[in-house]
């Protein structure tokens, strides 16, 4: 059987939110998130999805994974990116 997708992307980014330093809560304001939706991530739990009632978009799961690379420099690169774009 393989490992649930989700699961490990949730493992994945608890682990990288970990070594960037911060909490879930730090994490959860920089992307403009909830805390529990972090939570939900990084438990490998998104309800739609478990049950079969829908599926992430590639978009999504493309955007998360790539936060989930590196946290710290790709959440102060959209800071940056919505700095500039708030002047336009």
């Amino acid at each position: 059987m393989l490992p649930n997708p989700l699961h490990l992307f949730g493992q994945l980014l608890r682990g990288r939110r970990n070594a960037a330093g911060w909490s879930r809560r730090q994490l959860a304001e920089r992307a403009k998130l909830s805390d529990c939706t972090i939570k939900f991530l990084e438990q490998g739990y998104l309800s739609r999805i478990r049950i079969g009632a829908g599926s992430p978009s590639e978009e999504l799961v493309s955007h998360l994974a790539m936060l989930a690379h590196d946290p710290k420099n790709r959440l102060a690169e959209r800071e940056r990116y919505w700095a500039v774009a708030s002047d336009w």
